[in-house]
């Protein structure tokens, strides 16, 4: 009887230890599968845009133009939950008798309406970390804002970077035109067809509470989607509380 008890005693121990060792190895398995789920969901989950920092008001400041030659710009950007409100006013450098970005140098304005997608984050927690973007521009109006702009614009002969008169001769100053309609504008401003890009939300480096909004590089390189591959260093938009 002893025995046979001894031997009980030894079955019931290894039954326990093989039911611990399970529990074990399940833990573990547990746990890498919800640190392996949370690491995937940081890079390849979207961010809601307010996850992500964009909602709100982005402006960048008097730059010159390189897509538009002979022109300065300000920016103006409108992010809410899926869409993005665009302002461009381009100002015609050398002006008689105004500095850069002022109301006399302006010369023509353009407003975007779009709707956007987040992608994928790429990269997360390091300087180069960047989120892709999908922006299909849906509405596009254009502004003359001066007399002078007013014949350009009228004059079915000139054109400046993707900006043209669009073959109408009833531009009159101050006055928005939807152009969204427009064949030529259609394929100008590639209305109703999404553009890959990236962004990045980051801290001013010595003011912190100022934010800083990155888009990608469209001028230089590409992946096999057309979409940047780098963020654009140069041209940076500050928040506007």
């Amino acid at each position: 009887m002893r025995q046979a008890n001894k031997l009980k005693l030894a079955a019931v121990l290894m039954a326990m230890l093989i039911l611990t060792a399970c529990n074990t190895k399940e833990k573990n398995e547990t746990s890498w599968l919800m640190l392996s789920t949370d690491n995937d969901r940081s890079v390849n989950t979207p961010p809601t845009p307010k996850q992500a920092g964009l909602l709100g008001q982005w402006v960048i400041k008097c730059l010159p133009s390189i897509n538009v030659p002979g022109y300065y710009y300000q920016k103006n950007f409108s992010f809410q939950n899926n869409t993005l409100d665009t302002i461009i006013i381009y100002h015609k450098m050398g002006v008689p008798g105004s500095k850069t970005c002022t109301l006399a140098s302006s010369g023509f304005m353009a407003k975007f309406e779009a709707t956007i997608v987040l992608g994928k984050t790429t990269s997360p927690g390091s300087n180069d970390e960047h989120t892709d973007i999908n922006i299909t521009t849906t509405n596009v109006k254009l502004v003359a804002m001066n007399d002078h702009h007013v014949k350009l614009f009228n004059d079915p002969d000139w054109s400046t970077g993707i900006y043209s008169g669009l073959g109408q001769t009833d531009w009159k100053i101050n006055i928005s035109k939807d152009v969204s309609n427009m064949p030529a504008a259609i394929k100008d401003f590639s209305i109703n067809k999404s553009m890959p890009d990236i962004f990045q939300v980051s801290p001013y480096p010595i003011i912190t509470h100022i934010k800083l909004l990155k888009m990608g590089d469209k001028n230089g390189d590409l992946d096999d989607d057309n979409r940047p591959i780098s963020l654009d260093n140069k041209t940076i938009a500050i928040f506007k509380p």
